[in-house]
């Protein structure tokens, strides 16, 4: 996976079904399975509010 900055506020599935072109079920497993880091901590939930300049790997 890439490395993403958010450009705004929203949920973090939202942002990465958006930028990945990936169903947002999807990318809920993605996160769940502590696939996916913001500022480097691993994130285990889909609606976690992302803050302007966060980076998503």
């Amino acid at each position: 996976m890439d490395n993403l900055i958010a450009q705004c506020s929203e949920r973090l599935d939202v942002f990465l079904s958006s930028q990945l072109g990936i169903s947002r079920n999807q990318i809920s497993s993605l996160i769940k399975s502590e696939a996916v880091r913001v500022d480097g901590a691993v994130q285990t939930k889909p609606g976690y509010k992302l803050s302007a300049g966060e980076l998503v790997h």
